[in-house]
């Protein structure tokens, strides 16, 4: 997954029709975790109580094995085809370093889903039998179960939550609550 500075740079230099028609396609965004202020709290009898946030703990280090930062930030995918990679109808995301989009993250299968593109312009994801699960706006999928998305919908592998954009809406999203 990529930071956000680099798209925010595209985007700050087009009009919203511009960046579309630069960027056609669809896009995973990752928001950034809410996390506790990183001191500890007193607790009642006065000393310190400290204390963790399980999910953003899960990803420290390991969407990046080198970006201890990533529970954190921002990130995008776009949902494209690896250059080489075999099967040019489906975009395969998952733990190998072999997907289509990968995503080093623990509780991330081998090979967690596929989407589909559709020849009406929009993406089917189906999930490939994930050891953790994919749910798709708050519905957890059947295993191999397969969906329509829609922009704007969430999907989640594992405990990772990803938004579907479309150049648009990514747009929006980069010069508006991304730019905090």
């Amino acid at each position: 997954m990529q930071t956000i500075e680099e798209w925010q740079l595209s985007a700050i230099r087009m009009s919203r029709q511009e960046f579309a028609r630069a960027h056609p396609g669809f896009y995973l965004v990752k928001r950034p975790e809410i996390l506790p202020p990183p001191e500890a709290e007193s607790g009642a009898d006065g000393g310190a109580m400290g204390f963790e946030t399980a999910s953003a703990v899960s990803l420290i280090g390991t969407g990046d094995p080198t970006d201890e930062g990533f529970a954190w930030q921002w990130r995008i995918a776009p949902i494209t085809k690896k250059a080489g990679n075999p099967f040019p109808e489906r975009v395969s995301i998952g733990r190998a370093p072999n997907c289509d989009i990968t995503i080093r993250l623990p509780f991330i299968s081998k090979l967690h889903a596929h989407f589909v593109p559709q020849d009406d312009g929009t993406v089917d994801l189906v999930d490939q039998k994930s050891a953790n699960g994919t749910t798709h706006n708050g519905r957890q999928l059947d295993l191999g179960e397969r969906v329509s998305l829609n922009v704007t919908d969430r999907v989640w592998f594992g405990t990772l939550e990803l938004e579907l954009a479309d150049a648009g809406r990514l747009f929006d999203i980069l010069l508006g609550e991304a730019r905090g």
